[in-house]
């Protein structure tokens, strides 16, 4: 009894298997190019999708180092610092001595531009912003503060100290 309906399905599939397969291919070849043209336009959709969340990702991230500069530069002390500095001659550390607590007051003066320079360098920052709020300023720092960041190089592992901030206000 088993046996006699498998030797009918067999019967069967043999006298149609070549229509079959054909069949089976036709309709495999109809249903895989409108699948392909399905297929490429979502994959162009997710791409889309994929740079405007790239595009956002990157205005978050330069508004959130907007908002670490004007930190840095915008607090009590280093404004303080800023004022002081910009007060003096531009050549005042290479006639005067520097006492440690000027000195250490300009370091991290220094400090805190050098890590405004490495937002630039990793386009974190707009430069034209930086540029336009506080590039003459920025350019004036380092003529002061230049003699005493060069002097802090010269101790051993210290010889890119603020190198951030030199090439930064090389650039603006």
């Amino acid at each position: 009894m088993y046996s006699d309906k498998y030797a009918a399905l067999l019967a069967f599939d043999q006298g149609n298997s070549l229509a079959s397969v054909t069949g089976l291919a036709d309709l495999a070849q109809a249903i895989s190019v409108p699948l392909l043209v399905w297929s490429i336009w979502y994959a162009g959709r997710q791409l889309s999708e994929l740079r405007s969340q790239v595009v956002e990702g990157t205005k978050v991230r330069r508004l959130e180092a907007t908002s670490r500069y004007i930190e840095y530069v915008g607090s009590d002390e280093i404004r303080a610092a800023r004022r002081w500095i910009l007060s003096l001659p531009e050549d005042a550390w290479t006639t005067d001595p520097v006492t440690d607590t000027e000195r250490g007051r300009a370091l991290r003066l220094a400090v805190a531009y050098d890590r405004v320079g490495i937002m630039l360098a990793h386009d974190l920052l707009d430069f034209e912003l930086v540029r336009d709020w506080q590039g003459r300023e920025i350019r004036q720092l380092w003529r002061r503060l230049e003699p005493v960041v060069v002097s802090e190089r010269l101790i051993p592992g210290r010889s890119e100290y603020c190198r951030y901030l030199e090439r930064m206000a090389e650039r603006l």
